[in-house]
């Protein structure tokens, strides 16, 4: 079985231990980065996975994998805990927290016209030209209709 992913430390021991053997090797600093960068999605990807059958001690130890690696790539990066801290506190002041549930479906600038405003428009005036054929249709019968009385 190929893997090719970033593994926990004692994953090979693991493997040597129930008589299986592998291949591995250490990543260099950087090849380490975009390991652990490709391993927060995996994790991220495990934590949405968890939801459905909801179990709890499932979606704990996900979330413990994501926070593992997210915090083996702050130290690998440099960062200190009190820089995080710092970080998330100034983005809460800003932009808020996820608390209110808020669901953002669609925004605009001002000058924009929306793409959905465009498809609207267009319904219309085709809407409008058929009620104007009906219409027109519905006085021409009438006027044949009622003439030959």
């Amino acid at each position: 079985m190929i893997h090719a992913k970033l593994v926990r430390d004692n994953i090979p021991d693991e493997i040597h231990a129930r008589g299986a053997r592998c291949t591995y090797r250490l990543l260099d600093q950087h090849e380490f980065v975009i390991a652990l960068c490709n391993k927060l999605k995996e994790e991220a990807a495990e934590v949405d996975e968890a939801r459905y059958p909801f179990r709890h001690e499932r979606m704990l130890e996900e979330l413990a994998d994501l926070q593992t690696v997210l915090d083996t790539l702050l130290y690998t990066m440099g960062f200190t805990s009190l820089e995080l801290n710092a970080a998330v506190n100034k983005k809460m002041r800003e932009k808020g927290r996820f608390t209110n549930r808020v669901f953002l479906e669609q925004s605009w600038e001002p000058n924009e016209l929306r793409h959905y405003d465009i498809d609207a428009l267009a319904m219309t005036a085709t809407l409008v030209i058929f009620a104007a054929g009906v219409i027109t249709a519905i006085a021409w019968l009438c006027l044949l209709f009622f003439s030959s009385k």
